[in-house]
Formats: structure tokens, sequence, C-alpha cells
């Protein structure tokens, strides 16, 4: 199970369908959403999914602070700024988040999702 460390996550299901754009296409694992602003992509200034899978199974973690410094739109492959990040989604995966809260206390919270894709909007996160 991997760990990922953030600032505080409150996850919702959402549902998945087979007919939206290849952009907003989610693989088991850890999938991060940001916004592509690149005028020349068939994705510019929509959501899109950049999956960044699993880390292994012996304890790997997966630090989002230094993921989002290295997204890259998944159609034009052009950097996301981290400021257009909107949330992290987990798609057949376990994993525990580990959460700052007020910059000391630490949170942590089991994220199960089988069978579903759990969303967590970090939009407006502070």
């Amino acid at each position: 199970m991997g760990t990922v460390i953030s600032s505080r996550f409150s996850f919702e299901e959402l549902t998945l369908t087979s007919d939206g754009p290849e952009w907003k296409t989610v693989a088991p694992g850890i999938n991060i959403q940001g916004i592509c602003r690149n005028r020349f992509c068939q994705a510019k200034n929509d959501a899109v999914e950049i999956q960044i899978g699993f880390y292994d199974s012996t304890g790997g973690i997966c630090r989002l602070d230094n993921e989002i410094t290295q997204l890259k739109c998944p159609m034009c492959k052009q950097r996301l700024d981290k400021n257009e990040v909107q949330g992290v989604g987990v798609y057949r995966a376990r994993l525990q988040v580990t959460s700052k809260v007020r910059g000391y206390e630490e949170v942590v919270e089991n994220v199960e999702a089988w069978n579903k894709y759990l969303f967590a909007s970090c939009v407006g996160e502070g």
C-alpha cells in the first residue's frame, strides 16, 4: 500500500463513463486532475487526468507536493502549472493519506477504491 502525503482531502465517489474524451481516462492507482492551458492542445482549458499509477507494495511513498511539479498533459505533453491542479483520484487501489493540518497535526485516512473511483478536490485548499 502506498502513501500519499499532501494537504487535507475529502474523497467522494464519482461515476466513470466510457464515452468521455481521451484526456479524461483514469487508470488503476493514483490519478491527478489538472487543467491544460496550452492553446494548441485538444484539451485546452479542460480538466485532464494524469495517470500516476501505483507505487511498490513495500511501502512506497508518493509525495504529491513532488509529483505536481512533474505533471504533463496526456495529450500535448506540456507541463501543467502546479496552480492548475484540481485534485487527486484513486481507482482500483488502496492507499493511506497522511495530511498535515495547520502545519503540524498529522491526520491519517485509509482510502479503498476497489470497484469505484474516489476523487478529492483540492481547489480552494490553501
